[in-house]
């Protein structure tokens, strides 16, 4: 983000992982969001990071479990484990099932998916000027 946008617009998301990347080190925690979704933005540049608690495929599943969508019924598994095996695979941006389940959840206004989607568009549409505590 910091070398190839320098001072374009950007935003990140990422897992709450064990790892902490070096360069959070540059930005400010701005807002949790429902104790699932960490907002932090870049000290003197309009990027941000978004940071998914738990890992980002907890996140999913406990997203859909609050929304009563069964995961068999999109071929997938609902053990984390195996559901890591899915979506760390460097093809799951083309995994249809997953692709309807995602899909499914932000029909269905899932707690998680849409805030973090309301989120994101938020600071899409207000990159140089977002209002936080609108979200």
């Amino acid at each position: 983000m910091k070398n190839k946008l320098n001072n374009e617009f950007a935003i990140g998301i990422i897992d709450d992982d064990k790892v902490v990347p070096k360069d959070l080190n540059d930005f400010e925690y701005v807002k949790t969001y429902h104790k699932t979704i960490k907002l932090y933005k870049h000290r003197s540049r309009p990027h941000y990071v978004i940071k998914i608690v738990p890992a980002v495929e907890q996140f999913i599943l406990n997203d859909a479990n609050r929304s009563a969508i069964s995961l068999a019924t999109y071929n997938l598994p609902s053990d984390v484990k195996l559901f890591t095996k899915i979506t760390k695979h460097n093809t799951s941006k083309n995994h249809k099932d997953l692709k309807n389940l995602l899909t499914a959840l932000k029909q269905n206004n899932s707690q998680g998916i849409f805030q973090l989607t309301q989120l994101v568009e938020h600071l899409k549409a207000n990159p140089y000027n977002p209002q936080f505590d609108l979200l």
